[in-house]
């Protein structure tokens, strides 16, 4: 390094002393636009702020062309870094959470704008009368929806809403090794920015290295747990102004969970790099309490991976509970002076569990159960067996939900824990209040739950309904909900309800919504077209009974078709032709199956050793049943085709349908901008998952 120039008479290190100029010019100018930041907030005065930068800058300067500049300025600088950093730690995880909100907010504006949205559809359709089969004159120029007609402006609307969704919604990424988990880009896009800031208000201006930003990264870990927590309740603010489902929210709470755990690690890091000696000495207190809560977090992140939670859901559930208790606490004690950023999470966790627990009580009347004969109504359930794969669980309850929601089951007997609660999705709708029988019941709604039994506690509710007389047995049963953010299909011209086995849970309880409310609210659905993908014929006596009482009671004006696609048929596969592919569609036989034949074979087929009486599906004409597998993009097709306004396309099953539905909305014959301005119908897609 070369010396510094000398020059006569007092012998000044010109170089350095241009430096140490413009170094205390630059930090005694960021600490005075800081603090007049910080003056402007509290006090509201702007021209405070901006006379206080200016004189901090203009004896910054005086000051360095003074006779001692040099250590004075020095001094200052480090005085200046040390306030910038203060305010930095203080003020940046208040920045994150503006930002939070901020991204909130926009959710909420297009929440809020879709539920006008909905309003205006249903209204246009009841105004309409004969809604929008007709085609639409409108300045003397005719858009035939569904067509390839002429542009409209009037479109652009909808065409923006179809790029949107076919961008953020339809496209999607891996996010796991065998490909099979994937989230929508829509989600990625949230996720990545989440991270992105994290990261961003944890390592910028960080002149003075690790020292900089070894405390800021643990402040905002502190600053984002309450935003985990929330995350995980299934009572939660977020979800009633946002109306995105708990268990969608679940992606950005694994999200956030794995941006806290870096910062806390680069936080370690960062001390373990200037040292751990005096009052952060390894075995003080604090540090320990530290240790403490990095462990904690840390082990949660490795028992948190899907192969656990699929592997033993309920030694996840209690790990991860117990985990985060004991970081909560280690933080506390870690960081006392920090700890208002942890006490509301656990106002958030104890609100949520208290919440659940009282609607356990209200909707199972526990008050009651000191009395047998009064309370058994209320806390029992009927479990039927209905396949080697599937069991049926219904009972009786006063209360309301939406179609599409889930509720939790608490079954005692089954259950290893008695606290266990386990998800499924009710695969019933309330009926309305004008058609219930009149009695003391009629405030009660029956829910039917259908689950597949796979391990664990699903395969003990399945033996135990098997060993009991015909098939089923009574069980204590509790239940919690409902919960979800499904969408309402009253808005949509044409519906497209897609099932892959127990997934018809979903999709039978939007069909019976539509069914039933169609003739009492503002309806706009002219058309259904329900399909249902199961493994063998004997699959559809899960849903005979309800299928048979919504086709009896189809009101005017609503068309409902309804096809069945069975992959798999030894049973009978010399009855129907195995059909897979474009075939599926294109093929005469098809038509000409008839329903004798195949009640036939259906009323011979055995269902774990009892035989399945008359299947009185294949009386009604609007039922097709046909052998192999659907061609989903042919049937999508179809139905926006002949579809005359806008179309909800609804699936759940398993991932391999989901990702065939998705890819299939983003043809350009399906969905484009170009197609929508000619009047083709918006279609959006609505994905109903479970994931642990």
């Amino acid at each position: 390094m070369s010396s510094p120039t000398r020059t006569g008479g007092g012998g000044t290190r010109t170089g350095s002393r241009a430096a140490s100029e413009t170094d205390t010019i630059i930090s005694t100018a960021t600490s005075a636009i800081a603090s007049a930041i910080t003056s402007a907030t509290r006090n509201g005065g702007h021209n405070a702020a901006s006379q206080t930068s200016s004189s901090a800058i203009s004896s910054a300067t005086s000051t360095s062309k003074g006779g001692n500049a040099n250590n004075s300025g020095d001094n200052n600088a480090q005085t200046v870094l040390r306030n910038l950093q203060r305010w930095m730690l203080t003020n940046y995880p208040l920045f994150q959470w503006w930002l939070i909100g901020a991204m909130g907010g926009v959710l909420v504006l297009l929440y809020i704008l879709s539920l006008a949205r909905g309003y205006v559809r249903r209204r246009k359709s009841q105004s309409s009368g004969a809604g929008d089969n007709n085609p639409d004159l409108q300045d003397g120029e005719i858009v035939e929806s569904g067509r390839d007609g002429v542009r409209s402006y009037r479109n652009v609307p909808a065409a923006v809403s179809t790029v949107w969704n076919k961008v953020l919604y339809r496209f999607t990424i891996p996010t796991s090794l065998d490909r099979t988990q994937r989230m929508n880009l829509g989600e990625a896009i949230f996720c990545v920015g989440y991270v992105v800031s994290c990261l961003m208000f944890g390592f910028i201006n960080n002149e003075g290295g690790p020292n900089s930003f070894a405390n800021r990264t643990g402040w905002l870990a502190y600053a984002q747990t309450p935003f985990i927590v929330g995350l995980a309740g299934k009572n939660n603010v977020i979800s009633f102004v946002t109306g995105i489902g708990p268990e969608k929210l679940n992606v950005l709470h694994r999200t956030a969970g794995r941006s806290v755990l870096i910062l806390s690690l680069a936080h370690t890091f960062a001390w373990v790099d200037l040292g751990l000696s005096a009052k952060h000495a390894i075995y003080t207190p604090a540090t320990i309490w530290g240790c403490v809560a990095l462990v904690s977090f840390f082990t949660t992140w490795l028992l948190s991976f899907r192969f656990i939670r699929k592997l033993c859901y309920e030694f996840f559930l209690i790990s991860h509970i117990s985990l985060i208790c004991f970081f909560l606490a280690g933080c506390i004690l870690h960081k006392k002076s920090a700890a208002y950023w942890i006490y509301p999470s656990f106002a958030l966790w104890a609100s949520d569990r208290v919440a659940r627990l009282v609607r356990l009580v209200l909707l199972n009347r526990l008050w009651l159960s000191a009395v047998p004969s009064s309370s058994k109504s209320y806390t029992q359930a009927t479990v039927q067996a209905y396949s080697d794969q599937t069991v049926k669980i219904t009972m009786r309850r006063k209360m309301g939900w939406r179609a599409g929601q889930h509720c939790y089951l608490v079954v005692p007997g089954i259950s290893r824990l008695p606290w266990e609660a386990h998800p499924f999705t009710l695969a019933s709708a309330p009926a309305p209040r004008s058609r219930r029988a009149e009695g003391p019941d009629r405030s009660e709604n029956e829910l039917t739950f259908l689950v597949r039994a796979r391990d664990g506690f699903t395969k003990r509710l399945l033996e135990h309904a098997s060993h009991g007389e015909g098939g089923q047995d009574n069980v204590l049963a509790f239940v919690d909900g409902p919960y979800g953010m499904p969408p309402d299909l009253l808005e949509y011209s044409t519906v497209v309800l897609i099932g892959g086995g127990s997934g018809i849970s979903y999709t039978l309880s939007q069909l019976s919504h539509i069914v039933q409310y169609h003739p009492i609210r503002a309806s706009a659905v002219k058309r259904v077209c329900f399909v249902w993908v199961i493994r063998q014929h004997a699959h559809m006596l899960w849903v005979d009974d309800p299928l048979v009482d919504l086709l009896t009671v189809i009101p005017s004006g609503l068309d409902v078709q309804i096809k069945i696609f069975v992959s798999n048929t030894v049973s009978i596969s010399s009855t129907l032709p195995v059909l897979t592919g474009e075939s599926m569609e294109k093929s005469d036989d098809m038509k000409d199956i008839s329903a004798s034949s195949i009640k036939s074979s259906l009323s011979s087929t055995e269902i774990s050793g009892i035989t399945s009486p008359d299947n009185r599906l294949l009386r009604f004409p609007q039922v097709q049943v046909r052998n192999g597998r659907p061609d989903v993009p042919a049937l999508i097709k179809e139905e926006v085709d002949i579809s005359h306004g806008p179309v909800s396309v609804n699936v759940c099953g398993p991932n391999s349908l989901a990702r065939t539905v998705r890819s299939t909305l983003t043809r350009n014959d399906i969905t484009s901008w170009g197609g929508t301005l000619r009047g083709r119908p918006e279609v959006e897609l609505h994905v109903e998952q479970f994931g642990w």
